[in-house]
């Protein structure tokens, strides 16, 4: 079966037009090429009405907008990865200036994080590293190791970690 279509008056096969379930046979007056060229036209000459509804679209639903980009990095992590590492390498400049604003702008911030991010090291560095560490160090065997031992040379280690990074100018 055939059908003309209302815009290139052309007859096609039916299978060449969209559904439309508010026509009698269920097919769009448009043929597919013809609804294309007319939406691709009405794309070119409404920008800025396109972008102002999608900006709207996003304000109001961030949800949404946060579910479908976490499904799209989930699926794509390579795309992602590469498309941040592109955008890392072309915004360097600005990327420090932002990271160095928001350090001058958001003092407490840092110190909380930087606290938090030390006590969860500090429980990162489990008992058998620490005795090792002893018993390399300090030629002690395992079993005179004592818990106030192990707490001990945990704050050193971390004592060592603060003082050389303070050296190497990250403090």
């Amino acid at each position: 079966m055939k059908k003309r279509c209302s815009e290139c008056k052309q007859e096609k096969p039916k299978d060449e037009f969209g559904k439309s379930a508010s026509s009698k046979d269920g097919l769009r007056s448009q043929c597919k090429i013809c609804v294309n060229k007319t939406q691709r036209l009405y794309r070119e000459n409404n920008k800025e009405k396109i972008k102002e509804r999608d900006r709207l679209y996003q304000k109001n639903n961030p949800e949404k907008i946060n579910e479908i980009s976490r499904r799209y990095r989930k699926r794509n992590p390579e795309k992602t990865k590469e498309r941040n590492r592109l955008y890392y390498e072309n915004n360097k400049e600005k990327i420090k200036e932002n990271d160095r604003l928001y350090q001058k702008n958001n003092p407490e911030k840092i110190k909380k994080y930087q606290r938090d991010a030390e006590e969860k090291n500090r429980r990162k560095l489990g008992d058998r590293y620490i005795k090792r560490m002893i018993r390399k160090k300090h030629k002690i065997p395992y079993e005179l190791i004592s818990e106030d031992m192990i707490e001990i040379e945990r704050e050193t280690i971390h004592l060592n970690r603060k003082v050389r990074s303070f050296k190497n100018g990250d403090k």
